[in-house]
Parts: structure tokens; C-alpha cells; sequence
């Protein structure tokens, strides 16, 4: 090789190689982004949504070295459900935690949550989830612009109420208090009560002042909201398995480097993880707590167990409709 080729030989390598030097660099950068997150959620500070999103905040800043921050604000700072809803999904905030009924409205297939009487069992509801289900359902929220991370969950909503319920005719227009979903007014109004949607913030006062006289959450809701201050009983109806999901913005989610998307999805794990062993102990103190404050817990009715067994069977075909059968399929399959 003469020497005028060599010379150009030796400048060609000389560009390639500061190419990719230029490239590892450029990648490098793009990895070391920083990132300054906020969630805002609905429901109390101390309950399992506010402490998973915590200890997803700790690991994203020790698993990044710093450089992803997330700041969590508990008890509707930054609004309520449907409208944090709304802010993740056009990507004014990065992530939302909340129950899956909230985002029925951005996510009409998530009334597949709607369906009451499903499982019997806690490992029965988690392994829906965690199986096949749970690859099919983050299907129906990348298409509405979300990305499921994780899930924690609060136990078994109970009803509460200021009326003793003896007998299933008890129910005959009770006013219970709902979220503003289709799916849920229709499942009380089977049962014969009257359910009335209260944004949740608004929950405890309409309860003081008789605007409704019951109610239905998990034990650990019932306590860290003080509903017993305003609920003379409790009754162990275990209707829907209450979920609690930790989801992202989609365009965010797929907008992160391959090694800060891993962070995410690592963190996001383990803050789940880390939530479901919570509910079991929130649920044991939360039970002692009200025998101590005198709210009176009991069994519900025989014949309103069958109701609700019987109104959830009957609602099911318009929950297919919505959702799907390979999706109603997959979620019960964990109950066989």
C-alpha cells in the first residue's frame, strides 16, 4: 500500500473509530438523563397505594444513583382519581396508583375489576394478575396510553352501613355510596339498594350527614379514612377483591432508555412486592382496632350472600360484552 493510501486508510479508521466513540457517548448521556417525577394519589397517607409508591420512590433514586427522583402527595393534593387519570394519560403526570375501577373510564375493558363474587380467596385474585390475565389487561391499557408496572392490592371490600341488615330486605333502598361507575351502580341496584356515586373526598361528610347511609371498602380504608366514626356496622360481604395497580404514561414508559426502562420495571416490582405482605397486617389491626372502637362486625345475611352470588352471575354476560371473553376467560381461570 503506498503511502498517500495509507494515509487515507488511517483516516478512515480514525472517523469510524470517533464515530462510535461519539455514539458510546451520545448513549451514555441519553442514560444519565435525570428525571424529576411526581403521583399524586386519591387516598390516605397511610395506607398500601401511598406505601408502594414510596418504596418505589426510594428504589427508583437508589437503583438510578440518584438520578430518578419521584415525590408522592397522598390525600388528593394533586386531584381526584378521574382526574389524575387524565393528566397520566396525556402525560401532564408520569404515573398514577389507585384501584382498577377508577380507570374503567380510560380503559373500558377494565370492567373485567367490575365483577363481583369471583374469588373466594386472596392467592386465587393474585394469581390472576400475575398469569396470563395480567399480559392480557396491560394489552388494553398500552391502548389507551398506559403502561401497567405492578400490582399490590387492599384485601376484600366489606359493606358498612347506619342500618342493622338482618335480611336481604334490608337493603331496599339503602343509599350506598359508589364510585362513579356504570358497572357498580348496576350491581347494588340488583342487590335493591340505591347506590349514589360520592367522589371519595366528599365520602365521609356525605356519611355524617346522612346524604348516604353505607358504604363498601376494605378493612384498612374503612380505618385510616375513620369511617367508623360515621359506620355502626360492618358486614363481611368480601363482594369484590379490591386491586391496586401501579401504571405509567405509555409514550414516558417507552420513550426511556433500555437501562433506566429495567430501573423502572425493577423498582416498580419490588415496591409491588413489597406492598402485598402490608394488607395482610393493615387488615389484622385494622379488625382489632374497630372491635376496640365498638363498630360492630358481623356475617352478612345468608340471603344477601346469595343475592350478591347471584346478581354477579347475572351480570357477567354484559362484563364479556365489554371486556371480552378471552379476557373473562383468563382472569377466572385462577378460581379452577
Amino acid at each position: 500500500m503506498s503511502r498517500g493510501r495509507n494515509k487515507l486508510f488511517l483516516f478512515a479508521v480514525a472517523i469510524l473509530v470517533g464515530t462510535v466513540i461519539l455514539a458510546a457517548a451520545s448513549s451514555s448521556i441519553a442514560e444519565e438523563k435525570k428525571y424529576k417525577w411526581v403521583v399524586g394519589l386519591s387516598v390516605a397517607d397511610n395506607t398500601v397505594p401511598v406505601e408502594v409508591c414510596r418504596k418505589f420512590a426510594e428504589l427508583l433514586d437508589k437503583n438510578s444513583a440518584g438520578r430518578i427522583k419521584l415525590d408522592v402527595f397522598p390525600n388528593g393534593e394533586m386531584g381526584g382519581d378521574i382526574e389524575i387519570g387524565e393528566n397520566v394519560q396525556s402525560g401532564t403526570y408520569t404515573f398514577l396508583c389507585n384501584m382498577p375501577s377508577n380507570t374503567t373510564v380510560f380503559v373500558p375493558k377494565g370492567a373485567i375489576f367490575d365483577l363481583c363474587g369471583v374469588f373466594a380467596t386472596q392467592a386465587q385474585a393474585r394469581a390472576a394478575v400475575d398469569g396470563d390475565f395480567g399480559k392480557l389487561i396491560d394489552k388494553a391499557y398500552q391502548e389507551a396510553g398506559f403502561k401497567i408496572l405492578g400490582w399490590a392490592d387492599m384485601g376484600f371490600r366489606m359493606l358498612t352501613s347506619n342500618k342493622k341488615i338482618d335480611k336481604l330486605s334490608d337493603m331496599n333502598g339503602l343509599k350506598v355510596r359508589v364510585i362513579e361507575n356504570p358497572h357498580h351502580v348496576a350491581f347494588w341496584s340488583a342487590i335493591g339498594a340505591n347506590p349514589t356515586p360520592v367522589d371519595w373526598a366528599e365520602t365521609y361528610l356525605a356519611l355524617q350527614q346522612g346524604t348516604v347511609n353505607a358504604c363498601e371498602q376494605p378493612y384498612a380504608f374503612i380505618v385510616s379514612n375513620k369511617l367508623y366514626e360515621v359506620q355502626k356496622y360492618i358486614y363481611k360481604t368480601n363482594h369484590l377483591f379490591q386491586y391496586v395497580q401501579l401504571v405509567m404514561n405509555l409514550k414516558q414508559y417507552n420513550a426511556l432508555s433500555d437501562t433506566d426502562r429495567k430501573i423502572v420495571d425493577k423498582s416498580a416490582a419490588e415496591a409491588c412486592a413489597y406492598g402485598r405482605p402490608l394488607i395482610g397486617k393493615q387488615t389484622t389491626d385494622a379488625e382489632k382496632f374497630l372491635a376496640q372502637y365498638g363498630t360492630i362486625v358481623a356475617d352478612a345475611p345468608k340471603d344477601l350472600m346469595e343475592k350478591i352470588s347471584s346478581s354477579a352471575k347475572g351480570y357477567a354476560p354484559k362484563i364479556i360484552k365489554v371486556s371480552g371473553k378471552e379476557l373473562y376467560d383468563a382472569y377466572v381461570s385462577s378460581v379452577k
